[in-house]
């Protein structure tokens, strides 16, 4: 709790008592860097996956916000490429709704999380 600076503490193993069990060394070194967090917020492009070949969709928007939880260190090195947004058409015919569900496929590695700004996609079928 509380930590706002890098540490290392030499921390020692405690057993339960009456255990049969020896540990060897019976202390460790714990150590942790501390980074600071912030939110960003980038526009990046929905792909529609699974739609059959028959079939001709227009949907909106094209592209959605994303919010996305990183790093101090790395928030400059984000990129709407680093995301992929997709919208799957299977899904509309399993429940029979009329709008798509945006998800985030990939992210990068060192974003701790990530937040659609909408969560529906509306869409019609042309002719």
């Amino acid at each position: 709790k509380n930590i706002s600076v890098d540490f290392k503490k030499n921390v020692e193993i405690v057993l339960p008592k009456g255990s049969d069990i020896e540990v060897v060394p019976n202390n460790i070194t714990l150590m942790g860097k501390v980074a600071r967090f912030t939110e960003g917020e980038i526009k990046v492009p929905i792909e529609l996956i699974n739609v059959p070949k028959d079939i001709d969709i227009n949907f909106f928007p094209k592209e959605v916000n994303l919010f996305y939880y990183v790093s101090l260190d790395n928030y400059k090195n984000i990129k709407s490429g680093d995301f992929k947004v997709i919208c799957d058409y299977a899904m509309v015919n399993e429940t029979n709704q009329q709008f798509l569900l945006p998800r985030v496929e990939e992210k990068p590695l060192f974003v701790k999380s990530t937040r659609l700004g909408q969560d529906r996609i509306e869409f019609i079928l042309m002719e």
